[in-house]
């Protein structure tokens, strides 16, 4: 009798150079590479999910996907995992798994999810900003901060949304957009931290963001915010993940060396840790 299982990894990437993370025919994207990793040691497989999707340049590191196993033993994954990361590019590493029922989804079952933004902090009222995220919290329609800004919206997608938690601060040059929410729209994050920038130089209004809650969505047309200084940083399940700690040292060593030339990544070698499967902040100045 064959052995059928799901399997949950966790993973970070540099999105740099991949065109988003959903699979597209001829394009390098991350689920593109990770489907050729498993099926290049020669993995049986089926069913490949993920919690949720990024655009083109933006990273994660705490992305999920779901792989349904088949004729592999529960007791070997670590090795199958061992040899999958051998056939990653070094852009997309495998630190975290978990083995879930079948009734599982990644995207449908998780608690909340994290972004995080960063922007150099020269000219940037972080209290002024701070008085407009708070007007964020809480559920609200956030089709004006999406993709669907002046698209028609499919009947079978709600525009609402929850925001948990939205904390802005700085440290030394760097200034940091950190939001939960239950879910996020495509565009939502980067369209959240323009708006938001936008209030600071008194170009939008608290007004402004309530008129757009309404869906009057003129007052919030604005450019989403670059790509690349965006993060998904976590994804949170009911229950953890067992971490590989080599891989994790590989993390560390990645975000060093890309550090001298990227915020984002001086901002997680500097100031990101890891406590047992989440990534927490470390702890610094606030100013």
């Amino acid at each position: 009798m064959s052995t059928v299982f799901n399997l949950l990894i966790k993973v970070f990437y540099d999105g740099t150079l991949f065109h988003g993370s959903q699979r597209q025919p001829r394009l390098r994207t991350v689920e593109g590479e990770v489907i050729k990793a498993f099926r290049n040691i020669g993995l049986n497989f089926e069913k490949f999910v993920a919690s949720g999707r990024t655009d083109k340049g933006v990273h994660a590191l705490s992305q999920v996907f779901m792989l349904t196993v088949r004729d592999v033993g529960e007791e070997k994954v670590e090795e199958v995992i061992g040899k999958v990361r051998e056939e990653l590019p070094v852009d997309i590493i495998i630190w975290g798994y978990r083995i879930v029922n079948f009734e599982f989804n990644p995207r449908f079952n998780a608690i909340c999810r994290r972004y995080v933004y960063v922007r150099y902090a020269r000219g940037f009222n972080v209290h002024k900003a701070s008085e407009i995220a708070k007007r964020f919290i809480g559920k609200h329609d956030f089709k004006c901060f999406s993709s669907y800004l002046y698209s028609q919206v499919p009947e079978f997608i709600s525009t609402e949304r929850t925001i948990l938690g939205f904390n802005i601060f700085k440290t030394d040059d760097i200034v940091i957009f950190d939001i939960v929410a239950d879910s996020f729209l495509r565009q939502m994050v980067r369209r959240i931290v323009s708006f938001t920038e936008l209030y600071v130089a008194g170009k939008k209004s608290i007004k402004d963001l309530n008129t757009a809650f309404k869906g009057i969505c003129e007052v919030a047309d604005v450019k989403p915010a670059a790509p690349k200084n965006l993060i998904l940083f976590d994804v949170t399940y009911p229950f953890s993940f067992k971490v590989i700690s080599e891989s994790v040292r590989e993390m560390k060593e990645y975000w060093m060396k890309k550090s001298t030339k990227h915020m984002l990544f001086k901002f997680l070698y500097e100031h990101v840790d890891f406590k047992y499967d989440k990534p927490v902040f470390k702890q610094f100045s606030l100013t």
